[in-house]
């Protein structure tokens, strides 16, 4: 599970299903994680490892059937449905495979925020992407 998988999954399922995408969390500094920027949502596997997952909800749109191509990266992926059904998940992964270096440096995150000089109209927009 130390690998990051980067990819597309294509999948083909007999009902509904999300994908989830977990990542490795580790924490060196808890105290000034907690304190600072909180805590992602997270959970055990094992003796200390924790991972944040990821939810995709796929926009299915009118289909008859559920199916769909996710564009994804992290350590694990998966289908769940939150019915309490069983269901059935055919799926092809196209991913790159890497062994990158977990570096945790709280310290580096704690950045000034930029000034905005008066006179300067700033704009926020959300985007919205759909695969």
């Amino acid at each position: 599970m130390g690998s990051v998988y980067t990819g597309t999954v294509t999948f083909t399922a007999s009902k509904k299903v999300d994908v989830f995408v977990l990542h490795l969390f580790g924490k060196s500094n808890s105290s000034l994680i907690n304190s600072t920027y909180r805590e992602p949502t997270s959970f055990s596997i094992g003796p200390n490892q924790r991972v944040a997952p990821s939810l995709i909800i796929p926009d299915y749109r009118n289909s008859f059937i559920p199916l769909g191509s996710i564009l994804f990266s992290g350590n694990a992926l998966g289908f769940i449905t939150f019915k309490n059904e069983p269901f059935i998940v055919t799926y092809t992964l196209k991913a790159n495979i890497d062994k990158p270096q977990i570096i945790n440096n709280i310290t580096n995150a704690l950045v000034k925020t930029a000034t905005i000089p008066l006179g300067i109209k700033v704009s926020l927009y959300k985007v919205l992407l759909q695969l």
